[in-house]
C-alpha cells in the first residue's frame, strides 16, 4: 500500500493521460499486489475533467475531498475537489474522504498544528 498526497495541477496544462500516469500503470501492472492511493487534485472549481496526474492513471485509486454539511449530517463532495471523468471516460475520483479542516502538522513550528484542506489531506484517510 502506498499513499501519495501529491500530483500535478490541472491548471495551465492539457487534460491528458501523461507519461507519469503511464509509468504508474506500468509499475502497478507488474506489481499486482500493490495498491497506490493518490490525491485527485484541487482544481474542481474549474469544472469537470480536472483530474490531475497521476489520478488519471488506470491502476490507481484516486481520492477526492468531502465534508459533512451543516447540522443535517449530509456528506458532500467539496467544490475544490477535482473530478472526472478521466480522459478515456472512467469515473474519478473513485472514493471521497474527509478533506476540509483536517488537523495537520505545521512545518513552520516546533510542535504546532494547523487546519488544512485538500485532497492531499483526504488521501491518507483511506
Amino acid at each position: 500500500l502506498h499513499s501519495a498526497s501529491w500530483g500535478s495541477s490541472f491548471k495551465g496544462r492539457s487534460y491528458q493521460y501523461d507519461s507519469q500516469a503511464r509509468s504508474y500503470d506500468d509499475y502497478l501492472h507488474k506489481h499486482w499486489d500493490m495498491l497506490m492511493i493518490v490525491a485527485a487534485g484541487n482544481d474542481g472549481r474549474s469544472g469537470s475533467r480536472t483530474l490531475g496526474s497521476p489520478a488519471v492513471a488506470k491502476n490507481v485509486l484516486a481520492v477526492g475531498a468531502g465534508y459533512t454539511s451543516g447540522g443535517f449530517g449530509v456528506d458532500v463532495v467539496v467544490d475544490f475537489s477535482s473530478m472526472g471523468p478521466s480522459p478515456d471516460g472512467r469515473i474519478g475520483p473513485q472514493l471521497v474522504a474527509p478533506g476540509v479542516g483536517i488537523v495537520s502538522s505545521n512545518a513552520g513550528s516546533t510542535c504546532g498544528t494547523l487546519g488544512m484542506s485538500g485532497t492531499s489531506m483526504a488521501t491518507p484517510a483511506m
